[in-house]
């Protein structure tokens, strides 16, 4: 029991890591940087807070995962919910009602050490039924990777 509360809390940690870059990154200029970044959309508070629904999908892009050790994803009240020796490929729809800022983000945590191998992780976030954030994480016997999106 032990084990999975420090692996929880590994997760817990981040996740919020990855929430803090992913906020300082939004700062960055890329004029310039000649490789035509994606237009970042309009920001529009006036338009939160609304009901919006999203899914959460994490699958193997190559290699052999038939199982996740464990995948955490933002729930429905905005907090975390965890999910351990979880079947690959992964999908979770919630509906939630979200602020300005808030935001969704999915992290995987595997361990492929007993058959250790090159193999790839897919891992996306929809809102209401569009992508919104893709990216594909790759290891060996082990990865650690997570995704986020803001609403603005």
């Amino acid at each position: 029991m032990r084990f999975l509360k420090s692996r929880t809390t590994i997760m817990s940690m981040l996740l919020g890591v990855i929430v803090c870059i992913g906020a300082i990154s939004c700062n960055k200029d890329d004029k310039g940087s000649g490789n035509n970044p994606t237009p970042t959309p309009t920001p529009n508070p006036s338009a939160y807070p609304k009901n919006v629904s999203i899914e959460y999908r994490a699958s193997v892009a190559s290699g052999s995962v038939a199982k996740a050790t464990s995948i955490t994803f933002t729930n429905e009240t905005g907090g975390e919910s965890t999910v351990n020796d979880v079947p690959m490929p992964f999908s979770k729809k919630i509906d939630r009602n979200v602020k300005y800022l808030d935001k969704a983000a999915i992290a995987i945590l595997q361990n492929n050490s007993a058959t250790p191998g090159a193999f790839s992780i897919k891992l996306e976030i929809l809102i209401d039924g569009q992508v919104v954030k893709t990216e594909t994480h790759s290891g060996n016997s082990h990865l650690n990777a997570a995704i986020v999106h803001f609403f603005q």
